[in-house]
């Protein structure tokens, strides 16, 4: 949320945005809760851990969209049903000997429910990941939620391909993200930015934006002109545990905010 969808590179076993080859190289545990008001929450677990040299990342989300009531054709009440996503993910990354590349593979198990209505599906992402380690630079490209069984079903999932840059200044405690995604149907292109700043030991800024910025201003105030489609958080760091607090501006003023909970094991 506080990047506002930038940050492909940086580990994070329980975000659907992020190359697959981008992990941890320890153990972490993490959780988190966001909250898009109107009865609208979603909630995850994950864990990333290394197993023979290489680095294996699970995770669970679930989006919940509330309690509705239910009508028949005459307005009698029928009771109430729910409506929710769950997403399933399984990442598994690795070095390429004597190249300072990462490699990674997940895949994704996807199930939406609308009352007695169920839609199953499955994914897969693959990417790579560059470390230039003497200009603190990392290039990654990814290509994201291809579905296997695309040609049994009746609905659209859009794959896209994202090629992301990651750099550390040397004269800031400052952190850069870039990522460029491309939308493989429409052929679209969305460009999303951020950093992350030192602040001190313990405490980290984040700060992001893209340009779904002029798409989402509906109404053209000054402030929605201004903050739309952007985010920010921060990050407390007393080891072993990292919590971030993290809030997300829509084009139209809309904001929604969130809790993570990283602790490294």
């Amino acid at each position: 949320l506080g990047r506002a969808g930038s940050g492909y590179l940086k580990p994070s076993s329980i975000s659907l945005k992020h190359n697959p080859a981008a992990v941890n190289d320890f153990k972490l545990f993490s959780t988190s809760y966001i909250n898009f008001k109107n009865g609208i929450s979603s909630q995850s677990l994950g864990l990333t851990f290394p197993y023979k040299r290489r680095y294996i990342s699970i995770a669970l989300i679930n989006v919940n969209y509330g309690v509705f009531k239910s009508y028949d054709e005459k307005k009698n009440y029928l009771g109430t049903y729910t409506s929710s996503d769950n997403w399933f993910s399984f990442s598994y990354a690795g070095k390429v000997k004597k190249f300072p590349i990462r490699v990674g593979l997940s895949s994704q198990s996807f199930f939406s429910s609308l009352g007695s209505y169920q839609i199953n599906d499955s994914f897969i992402s693959a990417g790579f990941k560059l470390s230039l380690e003497k200009i603190k630079t990392e290039l990654g490209l990814s290509h994201h939620q291809v579905d296997i069984f695309r040609k049994f079903k009746k609905w659209d999932i859009e794959p896209n391909t994202v090629f992301s840059i990651s750099k550390i200044l040397s004269y800031l405690p400052l952190k850069l993200f870039s990522d460029f995604v491309v939308n493989n149907y429409s052929n679209t292109l969305e460009v999303f930015g951020g950093g992350i700043f030192n602040l001190s030991n313990n405490l980290e800024l984040h700060i992001g934006t893209s340009s779904r910025k002029g798409n989402q201003n509906f109404n053209n105030r000054p402030f929605n002109s201004i903050f739309g489609s952007s985010g920010l958080g921060l990050t407390y760091i007393k080891m072993p545990y990292f919590i971030n607090f993290g809030s997300y501006i829509y084009g139209n003023g809309f904001i929604i905010s969130g809790i993570q909970l990283d602790i490294k094991i």
